[in-house]
């Protein structure tokens, strides 16, 4: 059986100069996959190549990723498009900057269900408000009305994380999604993506930050300056460490413990 996201000798350039250099790694349905690494280390580049999200002057420029055995390479925008939300979701690291302000949460849930045919809006309406409470969101039914620009940074990133869960897709991608929040926001949020994991949805997920990758992680990459540093399973990784970048990593990281 192939892997649900497949990552072949990926290397990535900005105007012509390579940023990431052949980076592999794989997810199967109901792994949790973490990139881990400073700022600057390409994390965010990899991810954006999966879903045609890189800026103008980005390129893949060696390398293939696979979705579910297709190229992702190959799919036109319309299927992009049709694959965005349904098969595979981005949790931005500004949820709220990914919104529109002008009009309500409400709203841009409703236009997402029409854009994939989906007719059943009570249906939709009623998800939203039990992710919502499952994201520890006191009243989602007010937050549902509110604009954008009427939410906290955190409560916003758990409407985006919402937005990604909603459609069920088998890959939910986020970048650094739990920044925004505070420590037992983050914990929380954690056991939610745990229990969606559990449910046979991939997760990719970036973060600088390696205690929430230990708390989570299947498999780890350690990127450092666009190279895979480490990949293993989160147990070598955390009980025996190779690179002594990993090492230093984990020597200065704070500690996230299960509850």
């Amino acid at each position: 059986m192939s892997s649900l996201l497949e990552y072949s000798e990926v290397s990535i350039a900005y105007s012509g100069k390579k940023t990431v250099h052949e980076v592999s790694f794989s997810i199967d349905a109901g792994e949790c996959l973490c990139i881990v690494g400073e700022s600057g280390s390409g994390k965010t580049t990899l991810i954006k190549a999966a879903m045609a999200l890189l800026a103008d002057n980005a390129s893949m420029c060696h390398g293939s990723i696979y979705f579910k055995g297709q190229d992702m390479a190959s799919l036109s925008p319309s299927e992009l498009r049709k694959l965005s939300g349904s098969e595979i979701s981005m949790i931005f690291q500004d949820s709220l900057g990914a919104l529109t302000p002008t009009r309500t949460i409400r709203n841009q849930l409703l236009e997402m269900f029409k854009a994939h045919g989906l007719t059943h809006i009570d249906h939709a309406y009623a998800q939203a408000l039990n992710l919502l409470e499952q994201l520890r969101i006191a009243h989602p039914h007010r937050v549902l009305e509110s604009y954008p620009f009427e939410l906290s940074g955190g409560m916003g990133q758990r409407v985006g994380i919402m937005f990604a869960c909603i459609l069920s897709p088998s890959l939910i991608i986020g970048d650094e999604p739990t920044s925004a929040l505070d420590v037992l926001s983050q914990k929380e949020v954690l056991k939610f993506f745990s229990e969606h994991k559990s449910k046979q949805s991939g997760l990719l997920l970036v973060t600088h930050n390696i205690a929430l990758a230990k708390y989570i992680a299947d498999s780890v990459v350690v990127l450092k300056d666009g190279r895979v540093q480490e990949y293993a399973s989160s147990i070598e990784i955390f009980t025996h460490p190779k690179s002594e970048y990993t090492k230093s990593l984990l020597a200065a990281s704070p500690k996230l413990r299960r509850e």
